[in-house]
């Protein structure tokens, strides 16, 4: 279950459990570039609290494992790592991905499964995209909430998760050409892989 709260908006990072600051620095990046690119307050624009747990055990139906995140419930969750992989908040992209499902979650509400889960998951990896080429850009980081919206591309931004695996491997995933980490990179591998249903 969730523990201490450690962290809050504004306050002294003495003493603060790194993937806490790390969550609090990315959560910060990612509700400026929103913010400044469609002028929404937080995930629902609504003003909602940004609410980060770290070095989490998740159960998502496949057993429990520190090896991943999820957003649920207005909430993020950040997987303390694992043997193969580092903590999750080591990468702020992840954080980029998670907000991003809480941002579909009141607009789009896109079930997470099969086709629309796959456009989910997709629409994730372009706001990370997104938010890190706008960081990039950024002088001081995303604290210059004037700085207007322009991209700048680097290696990293078509990857999500590049610094997390522990041997040195690639990115979790990758957009630049998704086969290299074993992803679906065309609508047919959906269809043999799945299969395809049409309604009467």
């Amino acid at each position: 279950a969730p523990g201490t709260q450690v962290l809050t908006e504004g306050g002294s990072t003495a003493g603060v459990i790194q993937p806490a600051i790390n969550a609090y620095n990315a959560f910060g990046n990612v509700y400026h570039y929103f913010n400044n690119a469609f002028g929404i307050d937080s995930y629902d624009d609504n003003g909602s609290q940004l609410r980060a747990y770290v070095r989490m055990r998740l159960d998502l139906g496949n057993g429990c494992t520190g090896a991943n995140a999820a957003w649920g419930s207005g909430r993020m969750y950040l997987g303390i790592g694992n043997a193969s992989y580092n903590d999750m908040s080591v990468e702020p992209d992840v954080t980029y991905h998670e907000f991003g499902h809480g941002v579909t979650d009141v607009t789009s509400d896109l079930v997470y499964a099969r086709e629309s889960g796959g456009l989910n998951e997709a629409a994730s990896d372009i706001y990370a995209a997104a938010v890190e080429a706008w960081i990039n850009t950024v002088p001081g980081g995303a604290a210059n909430a004037a700085t207007p919206i322009a991209y700048t591309q680097s290696p990293d931004v078509w990857t999500i998760g590049e610094g997390l695996r522990k041997n040195g491997g690639g990115p979790f995933r990758t957009m630049r050409d998704p086969a290299t980490e074993d992803d679906l990179d065309r609508y047919s591998q959906y269809v043999s892989q799945f299969g395809s249903c049409t309604s009467p």
